[in-house]
């Protein structure tokens, strides 16, 4: 499986064309159905501070590779799969900066202590901190409904029945009306929409259509309990830093959470 990314350094003037990126790693991980283009505005600034910043696109988004057909999406594979991309760059101690999805898996990795205890030396999150929870006793259908979704997308997916645009401002359009799917009141600037779609649709003849793998439409069919995400969040011993919007636009939870 073969992982695309986007790299921003800041360059020396004495530095000679294709000489390697220098700065402090930072792995920047991005959320769900988005891709490495949602850190085009911070990674520059953060490279003119010195970072090197590093932002992949997940399996089955952006530019990456899609998953096997018989593979499925678990936020439980994302930690392996950005340690895999650490290890490829040789990072022995690096930052991550997640968003959303991005952010989960950086908790993970907190969490878990992956790659090893001490190569995550600062985790910044936006939005999120920590994978989605569910309740016990709503396992058994979170299983039926995951399973049959997987299965749907699949045969969708064998049969090539995804939506093809007349134009890339076609898809840009139905990315923008999307927000309106998601909880709370969430929403996605034209100039947002625009860089997303721009990485992330594909021409097909004289129209266009999304790249990602379909099947990430697929709701999970497991999920972690909140004293399980409670736990990881507790065994945290990176500096963190959690960053939310404020207003109508912040992202939906009870305030019990963080009490």
């Amino acid at each position: 499986l073969t992982l695309a990314a986007q790299a921003w350094s800041r360059r020396a003037p004495d530095d000679a064309p294709g000489a390697p990126l220098r700065g402090r790693p930072v792995l920047a991980l991005h959320g769900w159905l988005d891709n490495s283009n949602s850190f085009l505005e911070v990674a520059p600034a953060l490279a003119e501070q010195g970072f090197l910043v590093v932002a992949i696109d997940w399996p089955g988004h952006g530019r990456s590779q899609h998953r096997s057909l018989d593979a499925s999406y678990l936020a439980s594979d994302l930690p392996w799969y950005a340690g895999e991309v650490v290890h490829q760059l040789q990072w022995s101690r690096f930052a991550v900066l997640g968003h959303s999805m991005g952010a989960a898996a950086g908790t993970l990795m907190a969490g878990s202590q992956y790659p090893s205890s001490d190569a995550l030396v600062a985790l910044c999150c936006l939005d999120l901190l920590g994978p989605l929870s569910r309740s016990v006793g709503s396992s058994g259908q979170n299983l039926l409904k995951g399973l049959k979704s997987r299965e749907k997308y699949l045969q969708r997916q064998l049969r090539g029945t995804q939506k093809v645009y007349a134009s890339l401002e076609d898809c840009i359009a139905a990315r923008l009306r999307s927000m309106k799917a998601l909880p709370g009141q969430q929403r996605l600037t034209d100039l947002s929409a625009q860089r997303l779609v721009q990485r992330g649709a594909v021409q097909e003849g004289h129209g266009w259509r999304f790249g990602h793998d379909v099947r990430l439409n697929s709701p999970s069919p497991s999920y972690y309990t909140e004293e399980q995400v409670l736990a990881l969040l507790q065994r945290i011993e990176t500096p963190s830093l959690l960053i939310e919007a404020e207003g109508p636009y912040a992202w939906p939870r009870d305030p019990k959470w963080w009490t």
